[in-house]
């Protein structure tokens, strides 16, 4: 096996009703392993900084302290909120995730979420 680290775009595909593309990513090491499907900002994958490659092994896409878009997603519901990765986490990996406060929000309480790295500052929310 010449590489059997990281993961890899093995397809790209256009969703025309919400004008958005999904790169198909699979493991290296583990083919057999479910693909994740990541949103991309355009049809092609090289424009956008996804290369064959797309990261090591061990090499957190999401860092302690970056703002993410947590996510989740139901059949008539889909709800998207910013808030700051208190862990680090590779592709995959379930990290905890603090929300942001509006300004003159009276939320008293901060609110903490886990949920599993999809992408770059991408996390979908556990149920």
């Amino acid at each position: 096996m010449p590489n059997d680290k990281g993961y890899r775009v093995a397809s790209v595909r256009w969703d025309p009703v919400m004008r958005q593309s999904w790169a198909t990513i699979v493991s290296c090491g583990h083919p057999e392993w479910p693909s994740l499907s990541l949103r991309t900002a355009g049809t092609d994958p090289a424009v956008h900084g996804l290369s064959t490659q797309v990261r090591e092994e061990g090499s957190p896409l999401v860092r302690a302290g970056d703002v993410v878009e947590l996510w989740r997603q139901e059949d008539l519901l889909r709800i998207e909120v910013s808030g700051v990765a208190e862990q680090s986490g590779s592709m995959g990996e379930t990290i905890r995730v603090r929300l942001l406060r509006r300004p003159g929000s009276s939320q008293s309480a901060e609110e903490q979420f886990s949920g599993v790295v999809r992408g770059r500052a991408d996390v979908e929310m556990q149920p």
